[in-house]
Protein backbone atom coordinates (compact mmCIF):
# COMPACT_ATOMS: atom_id res chain seq x y z
CA UNK A 1 0.00 0.00 0.00
CA UNK A 2 1.51 3.37 -1.01
CA UNK A 3 1.21 6.66 0.86
CA UNK A 4 -1.76 7.94 -1.13
CA UNK A 5 -3.75 4.75 -0.58
CA UNK A 6 -2.91 4.93 3.14
CA UNK A 7 -4.25 8.45 3.35
CA UNK A 8 -7.44 7.34 1.61
CA UNK A 9 -8.02 4.62 4.21
CA UNK A 10 -7.48 7.10 7.02
CA UNK A 11 -9.94 9.51 5.42
CA UNK A 12 -12.59 6.80 5.18
CA UNK A 13 -12.06 5.91 8.79
CA UNK A 14 -12.53 9.50 9.88
CA UNK A 15 -15.66 9.80 7.77
CA UNK A 16 -17.27 7.00 9.72
CA UNK A 17 -16.95 8.74 13.09
CA UNK A 18 -20.03 10.26 14.59
CA UNK A 19 -19.54 14.03 14.71
CA UNK A 20 -21.82 16.95 15.21
CA UNK A 21 -23.77 17.68 12.07
CA UNK A 22 -22.75 20.91 10.33
CA UNK A 23 -23.88 22.59 7.14
CA UNK A 24 -20.60 23.20 5.28
CA UNK A 25 -20.62 25.09 1.99
CA UNK A 26 -18.17 26.66 -0.45
CA UNK A 27 -17.80 30.41 -0.38
CA UNK A 28 -15.44 30.34 -3.38
CA UNK A 29 -16.62 29.56 -6.91
CA UNK A 30 -15.29 26.97 -9.36
CA UNK A 31 -13.07 28.69 -11.93
CA UNK A 32 -11.01 28.10 -15.02
CA UNK A 33 -7.59 29.70 -15.09
CA UNK A 34 -5.45 30.61 -18.08
CA UNK A 35 -1.95 30.76 -16.71
CA UNK A 36 1.21 31.70 -18.55
CA UNK A 37 3.97 29.17 -18.20
CA UNK A 38 6.54 30.18 -15.62
CA UNK A 39 4.15 32.28 -13.54
CA UNK A 40 2.28 31.52 -10.26
CA UNK A 41 -1.38 30.61 -9.72
CA UNK A 42 -3.68 30.44 -6.71
CA UNK A 43 -6.66 28.06 -6.87
CA UNK A 44 -9.40 29.28 -4.53
CA UNK A 45 -11.12 26.94 -2.07
CA UNK A 46 -12.89 28.69 0.81
CA UNK A 47 -15.36 26.76 3.00
CA UNK A 48 -17.77 28.12 5.59
CA UNK A 49 -18.72 26.21 8.77
CA UNK A 50 -16.04 23.62 8.15
CA UNK A 51 -16.14 22.36 11.70
CA UNK A 52 -14.14 19.15 12.13
CA UNK A 53 -14.18 18.26 8.48
CA UNK A 54 -11.06 18.12 6.35
CA UNK A 55 -10.26 19.80 3.05
CA UNK A 56 -8.48 17.72 0.44
CA UNK A 57 -6.93 18.88 -2.84
CA UNK A 58 -6.53 16.24 -5.52
CA UNK A 59 -5.83 15.97 -9.23
CA UNK A 60 -7.31 13.09 -11.15
CA UNK A 61 -6.81 10.14 -8.69
CA UNK A 62 -3.79 11.59 -6.90
CA UNK A 63 -3.99 13.48 -3.59
CA UNK A 64 -2.10 16.75 -3.36
CA UNK A 65 -2.86 17.97 0.15
CA UNK A 66 -4.98 17.54 3.27
CA UNK A 67 -5.80 20.70 5.12
CA UNK A 68 -2.48 22.62 5.17
CA UNK A 69 -0.18 19.66 4.57
CA UNK A 70 1.17 18.77 1.12
CA UNK A 71 1.06 15.01 1.00
CA UNK A 72 1.25 14.00 -2.64
CA UNK A 73 2.12 17.11 -4.61
CA UNK A 74 5.33 18.91 -5.47
CA UNK A 75 6.39 20.17 -2.07
CA UNK A 76 8.86 22.64 -3.59
CA UNK A 77 6.26 24.31 -5.84
CA UNK A 78 2.97 23.87 -3.95
CA UNK A 79 1.65 25.46 -0.79
CA UNK A 80 -1.70 25.77 1.00
CA UNK A 81 -2.51 29.28 2.14
CA UNK A 82 -5.56 30.72 3.89
CA UNK A 83 -8.55 28.37 4.06
CA UNK A 84 -7.71 26.45 1.83
CA UNK A 85 -6.18 27.91 -1.32
CA UNK A 86 -3.74 25.88 -3.39
CA UNK A 87 -0.72 27.90 -4.60
CA UNK A 88 1.38 26.53 -7.46
CA UNK A 89 4.61 28.33 -8.27
CA UNK A 90 6.43 28.48 -11.63
CA UNK A 91 3.76 26.52 -13.46
CA UNK A 92 4.74 24.22 -16.29
CA UNK A 93 2.85 22.52 -19.07
CA UNK A 94 2.58 19.43 -16.85
CA UNK A 95 0.47 21.39 -14.36
CA UNK A 96 -2.37 21.77 -16.84
CA UNK A 97 -5.60 19.96 -15.98
CA UNK A 98 -8.49 19.66 -13.49
CA UNK A 99 -8.00 20.23 -9.75
CA UNK A 100 -10.58 19.16 -7.13
CA UNK A 101 -11.13 20.72 -3.72
CA UNK A 102 -13.15 18.30 -1.54
CA UNK A 103 -14.66 18.63 1.92
CA UNK A 104 -14.97 15.31 3.80
CA UNK A 105 -18.60 15.81 4.65
CA UNK A 106 -21.41 13.34 4.07
CA UNK A 107 -22.06 13.52 1.28
CA UNK A 108 -18.70 15.12 0.30
CA UNK A 109 -18.63 18.68 -1.04
CA UNK A 110 -16.65 19.05 -4.30
CA UNK A 111 -15.45 22.15 -6.16
CA UNK A 112 -13.56 21.77 -9.43
CA UNK A 113 -11.04 24.21 -10.96
CA UNK A 114 -9.23 23.95 -14.28
CA UNK A 115 -5.81 25.27 -15.25
CA UNK A 116 -5.03 25.97 -18.90
CA UNK A 117 -1.33 26.65 -19.33
CA UNK A 118 -0.50 29.28 -21.99
CA UNK A 119 2.96 29.54 -23.50
CA UNK A 120 4.41 32.75 -24.97
CA UNK A 121 5.36 32.70 -28.63
CA UNK A 122 8.82 31.80 -29.86
CA UNK A 123 9.82 31.97 -33.51
CA UNK A 124 12.85 30.95 -35.52
CA UNK A 125 13.90 31.56 -39.10
CA UNK A 126 14.61 28.17 -40.69
CA UNK A 127 17.72 27.51 -42.77
CA UNK A 128 19.00 30.87 -41.66
CA UNK A 129 22.49 32.04 -42.44
CA UNK A 130 24.08 35.33 -41.46
CA UNK A 131 22.81 36.88 -44.70
CA UNK A 132 20.96 35.44 -47.67
CA UNK A 133 22.78 36.18 -50.91
CA UNK A 134 20.69 36.20 -54.08
CA UNK A 135 21.11 37.46 -57.62
CA UNK A 136 18.91 39.81 -59.57
CA UNK A 137 15.74 38.05 -60.87
CA UNK A 138 16.18 35.08 -58.48
CA UNK A 139 13.33 33.63 -56.37
CA UNK A 140 13.84 33.31 -52.61
CA UNK A 141 11.56 31.64 -50.03
CA UNK A 142 11.85 32.58 -46.36
CA UNK A 143 10.35 30.25 -43.71
CA UNK A 144 9.68 30.79 -40.00
CA UNK A 145 8.54 28.20 -37.43
CA UNK A 146 6.71 29.36 -34.30
CA UNK A 147 5.76 27.61 -31.05
CA UNK A 148 3.46 28.70 -28.26
CA UNK A 149 0.06 28.03 -26.75
CA UNK A 150 -2.29 29.00 -28.21
CA UNK A 151 -0.76 28.66 -31.67
CA UNK A 152 0.91 31.94 -32.66
CA UNK A 153 0.20 33.91 -35.82
CA UNK A 154 3.27 34.75 -37.93
CA UNK A 155 3.43 38.16 -39.62
CA UNK A 156 6.12 39.17 -42.15
CA UNK A 157 7.43 42.71 -42.53
CA UNK A 158 10.43 44.52 -43.94
CA UNK A 159 12.53 46.76 -41.76
CA UNK A 160 13.34 49.46 -44.32
CA UNK A 161 10.17 49.63 -46.39
CA UNK A 162 7.21 47.79 -47.82
CA UNK A 163 7.26 44.16 -48.86
CA UNK A 164 7.58 43.43 -52.59
CA UNK A 165 4.11 44.08 -53.95
CA UNK A 166 3.57 47.14 -51.78
CA UNK A 167 2.06 45.57 -48.64
CA UNK A 168 3.35 46.52 -45.21
CA UNK A 169 2.66 43.08 -43.67
CA UNK A 170 1.73 39.55 -44.70
CA UNK A 171 0.62 36.56 -42.61
CA UNK A 172 1.89 33.01 -43.04
CA UNK A 173 4.73 30.66 -42.26
CA UNK A 174 6.54 31.47 -45.51
CA UNK A 175 7.32 34.54 -47.60
CA UNK A 176 8.33 34.08 -51.24
CA UNK A 177 10.22 36.81 -53.08
CA UNK A 178 9.99 36.36 -56.85
CA UNK A 179 11.89 37.98 -59.70
CA UNK A 180 14.14 39.86 -57.29
CA UNK A 181 14.95 43.46 -58.04
CA UNK A 182 17.77 45.46 -56.51
CA UNK A 183 15.18 47.40 -54.51
CA UNK A 184 14.06 44.16 -52.79
CA UNK A 185 17.23 43.92 -50.73
CA UNK A 186 16.90 44.57 -47.02
CA UNK A 187 16.08 43.04 -43.63
CA UNK A 188 13.00 40.81 -43.55
CA UNK A 189 11.39 40.05 -40.20
CA UNK A 190 8.92 37.40 -39.05
CA UNK A 191 7.00 38.19 -35.84
CA UNK A 192 5.01 35.59 -33.89
CA UNK A 193 2.34 36.44 -31.32
CA UNK A 194 -0.49 34.54 -29.62
CA UNK A 195 -1.68 37.10 -27.10
CA UNK A 196 0.49 35.65 -24.31
CA UNK A 197 3.44 37.65 -23.08
CA UNK A 198 5.39 39.62 -25.65
CA UNK A 199 5.75 38.94 -29.39
CA UNK A 200 8.88 37.16 -30.54
CA UNK A 201 10.70 37.87 -33.77
CA UNK A 202 13.55 36.72 -35.96
CA UNK A 203 15.04 38.40 -39.01
CA UNK A 204 17.42 37.87 -41.88
CA UNK A 205 19.08 40.21 -44.33
CA UNK A 206 18.51 39.52 -48.01
CA UNK A 207 21.28 40.88 -50.23
CA UNK A 208 20.33 41.06 -53.88
CA UNK A 209 23.61 41.01 -55.76
CA UNK A 210 23.79 42.79 -59.10
CA UNK A 211 26.40 44.60 -61.18
CA UNK A 212 26.98 48.28 -60.43
CA UNK A 213 24.92 50.83 -62.33
CA UNK A 214 25.72 54.56 -62.55
CA UNK A 215 22.49 56.55 -62.59
CA UNK A 216 24.10 59.89 -63.51
CA UNK A 217 24.21 60.72 -67.23
CA UNK A 218 27.24 61.67 -69.35
CA UNK A 219 27.44 65.40 -69.83
CA UNK A 220 29.71 68.38 -70.39
CA UNK A 221 30.01 70.74 -67.45
CA UNK A 222 30.89 74.28 -68.48
CA UNK A 223 32.73 76.32 -65.91
CA UNK A 224 35.75 78.55 -65.58
CA UNK A 225 38.51 79.73 -63.26
CA UNK A 226 37.21 80.70 -59.82
CA UNK A 227 33.92 78.85 -60.23
CA UNK A 228 32.85 75.69 -58.39
CA UNK A 229 31.47 72.54 -59.94
CA UNK A 230 29.99 69.24 -58.78
CA UNK A 231 30.79 66.26 -61.01
CA UNK A 232 27.92 63.80 -60.46
CA UNK A 233 28.41 60.07 -59.92
CA UNK A 234 25.41 58.39 -58.26
CA UNK A 235 25.58 54.60 -58.40
CA UNK A 236 24.02 51.44 -57.02
CA UNK A 237 25.26 47.88 -56.78
CA UNK A 238 25.44 44.92 -54.45
CA UNK A 239 27.84 44.20 -52.90
CA UNK A 240 28.58 47.86 -52.30
CA UNK A 241 30.77 48.94 -55.21
CA UNK A 242 34.26 50.33 -54.98
CA UNK A 243 34.87 53.74 -56.57
CA UNK A 244 37.74 54.98 -58.72
CA UNK A 245 38.02 58.53 -60.07
CA UNK A 246 40.30 59.53 -62.96
CA UNK A 247 41.29 62.92 -64.36
CA UNK A 248 42.60 62.89 -67.91
CA UNK A 249 43.09 59.09 -67.52
CA UNK A 250 45.20 59.52 -64.38
CA UNK A 251 43.90 57.84 -61.21
CA UNK A 252 43.01 60.36 -58.49
CA UNK A 253 44.34 59.45 -55.04
CA UNK A 254 41.15 59.73 -52.99
CA UNK A 255 43.12 59.59 -49.73
CA UNK A 256 45.21 62.58 -50.73
CA UNK A 257 42.92 64.94 -52.64
CA UNK A 258 43.92 68.53 -53.44
CA UNK A 259 42.54 71.09 -51.02
CA UNK A 260 39.94 72.33 -53.49
CA UNK A 261 38.55 68.82 -54.18
CA UNK A 262 36.18 66.70 -52.10
CA UNK A 263 34.49 63.38 -52.86
CA UNK A 264 31.05 62.77 -51.39
CA UNK A 265 30.10 59.41 -49.89
CA UNK A 266 26.39 59.62 -49.08
CA UNK A 267 24.05 56.62 -49.03
CA UNK A 268 20.51 57.40 -50.17
CA UNK A 269 18.51 54.18 -49.93
CA UNK A 270 20.07 51.67 -52.30
CA UNK A 271 21.99 54.41 -54.14
CA UNK A 272 25.34 55.91 -53.18
CA UNK A 273 26.46 59.42 -54.12
CA UNK A 274 30.17 59.38 -55.05
CA UNK A 275 30.11 62.86 -56.65
CA UNK A 276 33.26 64.97 -56.78
CA UNK A 277 33.15 68.63 -55.77
CA UNK A 278 35.77 71.10 -57.01
CA UNK A 279 35.92 74.64 -55.61
CA UNK A 280 37.73 77.65 -57.09
CA UNK A 281 38.58 75.84 -60.31
CA UNK A 282 41.97 76.42 -61.89
CA UNK A 283 43.03 75.69 -65.45
CA UNK A 284 44.68 72.42 -64.45
CA UNK A 285 41.34 71.20 -63.03
CA UNK A 286 39.73 71.27 -66.48
CA UNK A 287 39.59 68.19 -68.66
CA UNK A 288 38.03 64.73 -68.78
CA UNK A 289 36.82 63.02 -65.59
CA UNK A 290 35.60 59.47 -65.18
CA UNK A 291 34.14 57.57 -62.24
CA UNK A 292 34.25 53.77 -62.29
CA UNK A 293 32.31 51.57 -59.84
CA UNK A 294 33.18 47.89 -59.43
CA UNK A 295 32.00 44.86 -57.47
CA UNK A 296 32.27 41.10 -57.96
CA UNK A 297 29.29 41.17 -60.33
CA UNK A 298 30.71 43.73 -62.78
CA UNK A 299 31.51 47.40 -63.29
CA UNK A 300 30.22 50.62 -64.86
CA UNK A 301 31.97 53.82 -65.97
CA UNK A 302 30.78 57.39 -66.48
CA UNK A 303 32.78 60.05 -68.34
CA UNK A 304 32.16 63.76 -67.88
CA UNK A 305 33.98 66.67 -69.51
CA UNK A 306 34.72 69.76 -67.44
CA UNK A 307 35.54 72.62 -69.79
CA UNK A 308 35.75 76.40 -69.98
CA UNK A 309 34.79 76.44 -73.68
CA UNK A 310 31.55 78.20 -74.63
CA UNK A 311 28.43 76.10 -74.85
CA UNK A 312 26.19 75.45 -77.82
CA UNK A 313 24.63 78.65 -79.20
CA UNK A 314 20.84 78.81 -79.18
CA UNK A 315 19.52 80.98 -82.05
CA UNK A 316 16.18 82.79 -81.84
CA UNK A 317 14.13 84.73 -84.34
CA UNK A 318 10.83 84.78 -86.24
CA UNK A 319 10.22 82.20 -88.95
CA UNK A 320 9.55 85.09 -91.40
CA UNK A 321 11.47 88.34 -91.18
CA UNK A 322 9.97 91.84 -91.12
CA UNK A 323 11.90 93.07 -94.18
CA UNK A 324 12.63 91.92 -97.67
CA UNK A 325 16.44 92.13 -97.63
CA UNK A 326 17.27 92.38 -93.94
CA UNK A 327 16.77 89.84 -91.15
CA UNK A 328 17.44 90.31 -87.40
CA UNK A 329 18.32 87.34 -85.27
CA UNK A 330 19.42 86.95 -81.66
CA UNK A 331 21.16 84.19 -79.75
CA UNK A 332 22.07 82.99 -76.30
CA UNK A 333 25.13 81.05 -75.17
CA UNK A 334 26.39 79.76 -71.82
CA UNK A 335 30.01 80.45 -71.02
CA UNK A 336 31.66 81.06 -67.63
CA UNK A 337 34.45 82.84 -69.51
CA UNK A 338 33.01 85.68 -71.59
CA UNK A 339 33.02 85.17 -75.38
CA UNK A 340 35.32 87.28 -77.53
CA UNK A 341 33.74 86.75 -80.92
CA UNK A 342 31.12 84.75 -82.80
CA UNK A 343 31.40 83.01 -86.15
CA UNK A 344 28.10 83.44 -88.02
CA UNK A 345 27.53 81.32 -91.14
CA UNK A 346 24.50 81.62 -93.42
CA UNK A 347 23.45 80.52 -96.89
CA UNK A 348 20.46 80.51 -99.14
CA UNK A 349 18.59 77.20 -99.16
CA UNK A 350 17.86 75.53 -102.48
CA UNK A 351 16.43 72.27 -103.73
CA UNK A 352 19.79 70.49 -103.53
CA UNK A 353 20.40 71.75 -99.99
CA UNK A 354 23.88 72.69 -101.18
CA UNK A 355 25.60 76.02 -101.43
CA UNK A 356 28.52 78.01 -100.11
CA UNK A 357 28.33 79.42 -96.62
CA UNK A 358 28.89 83.13 -96.08
CA UNK A 359 30.88 83.70 -92.89
CA UNK A 360 30.70 86.81 -90.71
CA UNK A 361 32.81 87.48 -87.62
CA UNK A 362 30.70 89.26 -85.02
CA UNK A 363 32.45 90.93 -82.11
CA UNK A 364 31.02 89.84 -78.77
CA UNK A 365 29.44 92.46 -76.52
CA UNK A 366 29.49 90.22 -73.42
CA UNK A 367 29.90 91.48 -69.88
CA UNK A 368 32.12 90.08 -67.16
CA UNK A 369 30.56 88.21 -64.25
CA UNK A 370 27.68 86.62 -66.16
CA UNK A 371 27.36 83.07 -67.46
CA UNK A 372 24.51 83.48 -69.94
CA UNK A 373 25.30 85.83 -72.81
CA UNK A 374 22.76 87.26 -75.26
CA UNK A 375 23.47 89.16 -78.46
CA UNK A 376 21.73 90.13 -81.72
CA UNK A 377 22.81 90.84 -85.30
CA UNK A 378 21.19 91.86 -88.60
CA UNK A 379 21.93 90.13 -91.91
CA UNK A 380 21.65 92.45 -94.93
CA UNK A 381 21.63 92.28 -98.73
CA UNK A 382 19.44 89.22 -98.64
CA UNK A 383 17.10 88.12 -101.40
CA UNK A 384 13.39 88.82 -100.82
CA UNK A 385 11.00 85.96 -100.10
CA UNK A 386 13.88 83.51 -99.78
CA UNK A 387 14.63 80.80 -97.25
CA UNK A 388 17.99 80.85 -95.46
CA UNK A 389 19.76 78.70 -92.88
CA UNK A 390 22.13 79.99 -90.21
CA UNK A 391 24.66 78.46 -87.82
CA UNK A 392 26.67 80.11 -85.04
CA UNK A 393 29.48 79.27 -82.69
CA UNK A 394 31.13 81.24 -79.90
CA UNK A 395 34.81 81.77 -79.16
CA UNK A 396 36.50 82.67 -75.85
CA UNK A 397 40.11 82.59 -74.75
CA UNK A 398 39.92 78.80 -74.31
CA UNK A 399 38.78 78.17 -77.90
CA UNK A 400 35.74 77.58 -80.04
CA UNK A 401 32.53 76.20 -78.57
CA UNK A 402 30.11 73.73 -80.07
CA UNK A 403 28.39 74.86 -83.27
CA UNK A 404 24.67 75.57 -83.04
CA UNK A 405 21.88 73.64 -84.68
CA UNK A 406 20.79 74.98 -88.04
CA UNK A 407 18.28 77.80 -87.76
CA UNK A 408 16.02 78.55 -90.75
CA UNK A 409 14.14 81.73 -91.66
CA UNK A 410 12.48 83.31 -94.67
CA UNK A 411 12.79 86.95 -95.73
CA UNK A 412 9.67 88.98 -96.37
CA UNK A 413 8.15 89.71 -99.76
CA UNK A 414 9.59 92.53 -101.92
CA UNK A 415 8.70 96.03 -100.84
CA UNK A 416 9.34 95.80 -97.11
CA UNK A 417 12.32 98.06 -96.35
CA UNK A 418 13.78 99.17 -93.01
CA UNK A 419 13.66 102.82 -91.79
CA UNK A 420 16.39 105.34 -92.83
CA UNK A 421 19.86 104.61 -91.59
CA UNK A 422 21.87 106.42 -88.95
CA UNK A 423 25.62 106.46 -89.02
CA UNK A 424 27.50 105.60 -85.88
CA UNK A 425 31.31 105.76 -85.74
CA UNK A 426 32.74 102.34 -84.94
CA UNK A 427 36.53 102.53 -85.18
CA UNK A 428 39.06 105.31 -84.94
CA UNK A 429 42.49 104.58 -86.42
CA UNK A 430 45.69 105.56 -84.66
CA UNK A 431 46.32 108.37 -87.20
CA UNK A 432 42.84 109.90 -86.84
CA UNK A 433 42.80 110.09 -90.63
CA UNK A 434 40.08 107.51 -91.19
CA UNK A 435 36.77 106.74 -89.50
CA UNK A 436 34.68 103.65 -90.08
CA UNK A 437 30.93 104.11 -89.75
CA UNK A 438 28.05 101.72 -89.44
CA UNK A 439 25.08 102.57 -91.63
CA UNK A 440 22.85 101.03 -89.00
CA UNK A 441 19.13 100.69 -89.20
CA UNK A 442 16.86 98.91 -86.83
CA UNK A 443 17.70 95.79 -88.77
CA UNK A 444 20.61 96.75 -91.05
CA UNK A 445 24.36 96.49 -90.79
CA UNK A 446 26.05 98.25 -93.75
CA UNK A 447 29.61 99.41 -93.24
CA UNK A 448 30.88 102.54 -95.12
CA UNK A 449 34.52 103.63 -95.14
CA UNK A 450 35.09 107.41 -95.24
CA UNK A 451 38.36 108.22 -96.92
CA UNK A 452 40.62 111.18 -95.95
CA UNK A 453 40.13 112.86 -99.35
CA UNK A 454 36.40 113.10 -98.80
CA UNK A 455 37.00 114.84 -95.51
CA UNK A 456 39.30 117.43 -97.17
CA UNK A 457 36.63 118.25 -99.75
CA UNK A 458 34.15 119.06 -97.00
CA UNK A 459 36.43 121.57 -95.18
CA UNK A 460 35.42 124.66 -97.33
CA UNK A 461 31.79 123.89 -96.72
CA UNK A 462 32.32 123.62 -93.02
CA UNK A 463 34.30 126.97 -92.88
CA UNK A 464 31.32 128.85 -94.25
CA UNK A 465 29.42 128.21 -91.07
CA UNK A 466 32.25 129.08 -88.65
Amino acid sequence: MDFTQCVSVVMLAFSGLVLPVTSQQFVSKPQGYAVMQGTNITLKCKVSKLGAKNVIWSREVAFISMNHMIIGGDVDRMKITGKYNLNIFNVTQADEGEYVCQVTSTPPLIQRSFINITVPSTVEMLNKTVDIEATLKDNVTLTCAATGKPKPTIVWSREDGSLPGGKKEMEGDTLTLTDLKYSHGGIYRCTAFNGVGDPDEDSVRVDVFYPPTIHSKPKTLRTGPGFSVKIPCIASGQPKPRIEWRHNDTVIDLRNLPKNMKMLLIERGFKIDYSMEIKSIEDNDLGSYSCRVTNKKGSDTLKIMVTALPGKVEINGPATGNFSRVYSLSWTVTSAVKPVTYKLMYREMNETLEGNWTEVDVAATSKDGVITHTQSFSLTALAPDTKYEVMLRAYNRYGWGEISDKFMFTTNEPGFTPPPTTRVPLVRTHSNEERVYDDRTNDGNHLLAWQPMAVLLLIPCISMFL
